[in-house]
C-alpha cells in the first residue's frame, strides 16, 4: 500500500489543489461582498441619524442593504457548492485508492484494471489524443478519476493562441498566478545551479592541468 500511495500522489494532488484554490477564491469573494455590505450599512446608519430624514431616503438605503445581502447570499451559496464539488472529487479519489487495500482478490483485480484505464487516459491526454481519452474515460466510468478538465482547458488556451487570441491565456495566467510565480522561482534556481556547474568545470580543469605546471615552474626558477 505504501508503494501505491507514493505512485498515486499526483492522483490526489490535482483535486486537493483545486479544493484549496476554490477555498481561497470563496474567501476573497465573501470578504469583498461583506466589505460592500458594511459600506451600505454605514450609509443606512448615517441616513437614520439625519434630521430630518424622509421615508424615501430610508427606503432607498434599506433597498441597497437588501440588495447587497441578497448578492452576498448568492455568492456564498455558489462558493460553498464549488467547494463541495471539489471536496467530493477528492473524496472519490481517496475512496478509489482505498479499494486497493481490499482483502478480496477480485476487488484488487478490478482496481488494477481501473488504474490501467486511468493511466491510458492520462497518456492519451498528454499525447493530444483527446477524443480517445474522453471515450475511454466515459466507457470505463472514470471521468471523475482523471484530470480531463485540466487538459481540455489547456487545449482551449493552446488553440486560442494559435488563432492569435490572448484573452483565454491571460485569464488562465491570472487564475494560476501564484503557481506561475513559484515555477518562475524554481526555474531561476535551476538556472543558477546549472550556471554554477558550468563554472565549476573550468575551475576543475585549471586545478588539474595548469596549477601543477605553475607550481613546478615556480619551485624551479633556474629551469627558466
Amino acid at each position: 500500500m505504501a508503494d501505491v500511495k507514493a505512485l498515486e500522489h499526483p492522483t490526489l494532488k490535482v483535486p486537493y489543489e483545486l479544493l484549496n484554490k476554490k477555498f481561497r477564491s470563496a474567501q476573497k469573494n465573501i470578504d469583498r461582498e461583506i466589505s460592500h455590505l458594511q459600506i451600505v450599512g454605514n450609509d443606512l446608519e448615517k441616513c437614520l441619524q439625519k434630521k430630518p430624514v424622509t421615508v424615501g431616503e430610508v427606503t432607498k438605503a434599506l433597498d441597497s442593504v437588501v440588495e447587497k445581502l441578497t448578492f452576498l447570499k448568492r455568492k456564498a451559496d455558489e462558493s460553498i457548492n464549488d467547494e463541495l464539488e471539489a471536496a467530493q472529487m477528492t473524496k472519490r479519489r481517496v475512496d478509489h485508492l482505498k479499494e486497493y487495500d481490499s482483502n478480496q482478490s477480485s476487488a484488487v483485480s478490478l482496481w488494477k484494471k481501473t488504474r490501467l484505464d486511468r493511466m491510458l487516459v492520462e497518456y492519451f491526454l498528454r499525447a493530444g489524443y483527446y477524443n480517445a481519452a474522453l471515450r475511454l474515460a466515459k466507457h470505463s466510468h472514470i471521468e471523475d478519476l482523471t484530470n480531463i478538465d485540466l487538459f481540455l482547458t489547456s487545449k482551449e488556451v493552446e488553440e486560442s493562441l494559435l488563432r492569435r487570441e490572448t484573452c483565454l491565456c491571460l485569464s488562465w495566467c491570472h487564475d494560476n498566478k501564484s503557481k506561475l510565480r513559484k515555477l518562475k522561482f524554481l526555474c531561476r534556481n535551476k538556472g543558477t545551479v546549472e550556471n554554477g556547474e558550468s563554472i565549476e568545470q573550468p575551475k576543475q580543469a585549471v586545478s588539474k592541468y595548469l596549477l601543477p605546471s605553475f607550481n613546478k615552474s615556480t619551485s624551479n626558477p633556474k629551469s627558466q
